[in-house]
């Protein structure tokens, strides 16, 4: 059932608000974790595709804002390599979409983000890199995921935490990669009309104010922090954001 514009009661535009400020503060300390906040939080309130439009608006905008640094700071070459998959991921994705029995995929997806982001909580160093092949099973369940929910970020941020090692061009490229699906879905959910809902636009201008607020302050704790220390942070928005698919699995 289609939400109206009259069924957002203000209490709702407030937890919009605080959603995208926590959702975009880790945007802006490690270039992913804004729907895996926005969206479990905001879907107790309005239909889930309500939600993940409004998220994908507010992702459109925080990406072409920071979208100049991050195309001069990311790593082209491991983006050469995984681009291409995300995309075959997110068209399978979308063609899985009205076919695929979504709880038990996001089941599994919030048991792999749990068990990843608790091992590299407590162990945040790069023994080894892995190699580009694993680019294929990465790279296409990233796109495949941020298709089906909107949430491909833990993918990408797992392949290329163990291919880049300094944290500013780590965030970059997992940012760059983020564009490049959101912009793809973005103009499928357009033709669909999914977009255009008063609904929708409405929630993602409430968000506005809050996804630029966040935004900044992602980039300060990102300057304070070390490689280390950010990846831990990495780690922690895991095991978060896994607990919040698990809960609305």
């Amino acid at each position: 059932m289609e939400l109206q514009l009259g069924e957002l009661a203000p209490p709702v535009l407030l937890v919009a608000m605080a959603a995208a400020l926590v959702g975009f503060t880790a945007f802006g300390l490690v270039g992913f974790g804004s729907t895996g906040f926005f969206v479990p939080i905001l879907v107790h309130f309005v239909p889930l595709k309500t939600a993940v439009p409004a998220a994908l608006l507010l992702d459109l905008v925080a990406t072409q804002l920071l979208r100049t640094r991050n195309l001069a700071e990311a790593d082209r070459g491991e983006l050469r390599i995984l681009l291409p998959f995300v995309l075959i991921g997110a068209a399978i994705g979308l063609t899985a979409l009205v076919r695929m029995p979504r709880e038990a995929a996001l089941l599994a997806l919030s048991l792999f983000v749990l068990f990843y982001g608790g091992w590299l909580l407590v162990n945040p160093r790069i023994r080894a890199a892995i190699p580009r092949p694993w680019a294929i099973p990465f790279g296409t369940a990233g796109g495949f995921f941020a298709a089906l929910f909107g949430f491909g970020g833990p993918m990408y941020s797992i392949y290329y935490a163990r291919r880049i090692a300094d944290k500013t061009v780590l965030r970059a490229t997992i940012t760059t990669t983020l564009m490049v699906n959101v912009l793809m879905r973005g103009a499928v959910m357009l033709f669909a009309g999914l977009l255009l809902e008063p609904a929708v636009l409405f929630l993602a201008a409430a968000g506005l104010p809050s996804m630029w607020i966040g935004l900044r302050l992602g980039r300060r704790l990102h300057e304070r922090l070390n490689d280390d220390q950010a990846r831990r942070v990495i780690g922690l928005l895991l095991l978060v954001s896994g607990a919040a698919l698990l809960a609305r699995a």
